[in-house]
C-alpha cells in the first residue's frame, strides 16, 4: 500500500490513491457486515463511517437515505479487525480477499471505458494489462480461534475462560516485564465479587494481539511475482511497464 500511494506525484495523486486504498478496504468489510452487521467489525468503528452510510440501504431493507454524492474523503484504513463466529471466518476472509479483486476489476473495466471514449472508439488491451490489474493487490489475512471455554463455563462468563485465554498467550509468547495487564489481572482475581467481572472479554488485548503479531509476521514476508514487465517502464512508480 504504500509503494502506490508513495509513487504519487502531484497532491491529487496521493489523494487518489489514499481514497483508492480506503475504498477497497470497505469492500473488503462489506461482505463481514453484509453477513453479520456492522457491530461485527471492531476496528475501524463503523458508525458514521461516510462509506457504510452511502451503501447501506443497498445492505439493509432499512437505513438512513443514501447520499446522493460518494464519500469525498479516504477514512478508512487498510485493515481491519473482525469478530465472527469460528466456523465462518475463513470463508469471510476468502469473500474479503475476493471482493477486492472484483471490486478492483470494476475499477479497471470503468477505466478502460474511459480512455475508449477519449480516442472516440475503443481502446485495446494486452497481457500485460491483465497481469497488472490480477497482480496488483496482495491481500493477507489472520484467523485466531479463541480457545474453547471449560466444559462447566457459561458461553461468555466465568474467569476460567479468560484465564485460558491467556494460558494460550504465555504460551505463544514471553511474558514482557511490567506489563499493565499481568498487573491488572489479580485484582480482579481476588475470589469476591470482582472476580464476577472477569469475562472472555476481559482477555480482548492477549487475543488481538495474537492475531496482530500473525498478521504483522505475514506483511512481513516479501512476496515476489513471477510477472514479467517488457518495454518502456512507467514514470511515476519505475515498476511497471508502461500502458500505451
Amino acid at each position: 500500500v504504500q509503494d502506490f500511494i508513495g509513487s504519487a506525484r502531484r497532491t491529487q495523486d496521493f489523494w487518489m490513491g489514499s481514497y483508492i486504498v480506503s475504498y477497497l478496504a470497505w469492500h473488503a468489510m462489506r461482505p463481514v457486515v453484509c453477513a453479520l452487521g456492522p457491530d461485527a467489525v471492531l476496528y475501524p468503528a463503523l458508525r458514521g463511517q461516510p462509506f457504510l452510510d452511502a451503501d447501506f440501504a443497498a445492505l439493509f431493507a432499512a437505513g438512513p437515505e443514501p447520499s446522493s454524492a460518494p464519500p469525498g474523503i479516504a477514512s478508512l484504513p487498510n485493515r481491519f479487525v473482525a469478530l465472527v463466529p469460528a466456523h465462518d471466518a475463513e470463508k469471510l476472509a476468502r469473500e474479503a480477499h475476493a471482493a477486492v479483486q472484483e471490486r478492483w476489476r470494476c475499477m479497471a473495466k470503468d477505466v478502460l471505458t474511459a480512455l475508449a471514449v477519449w480516442a472516440d472508439g475503443s481502446w485495446p488491451t494486452s497481457s500485460t494489462w491483465e497481469e497488472q490489474i490480477a497482480n496488483c493487490w496482495r491481500v493477507s489475512y489472520a484467523v485466531y480461534p479463541w480457545p474453547e471455554p471449560p466444559a462447566d463455563t457459561a458461553k461468555g462468563e466465568g474467569s476460567d475462560w479468560a484465564l485460558a485465554a491467556v494460558k494460550e498467550y504465555e504460551r505463544l509468547f514471553a511474558q514482557r516485564e511490567d506489563d499493565e495487564f499481568d498487573r491488572a489481572l489479580p485484582f480482579f482475581l481476588d475470589g469476591g465479587s470482582r472476580q464476577r467481572m472477569v469475562r472472555i472479554g476481559t482477555a480482548y488485548s492477549r487475543l488481538y494481539e495474537v492475531a496482530d503479531r500473525s498478521i504483522g509476521s505475514t506483511k512481513a514476508t516479501r512476496h515476489f511475482a513471477s510477472g514479467r514487465e517488457e518495454g518502456e517502464f512507467c514514470t511515476c512508480c519505475g515498476q511497471r511497464a508502461a500502458i500505451t
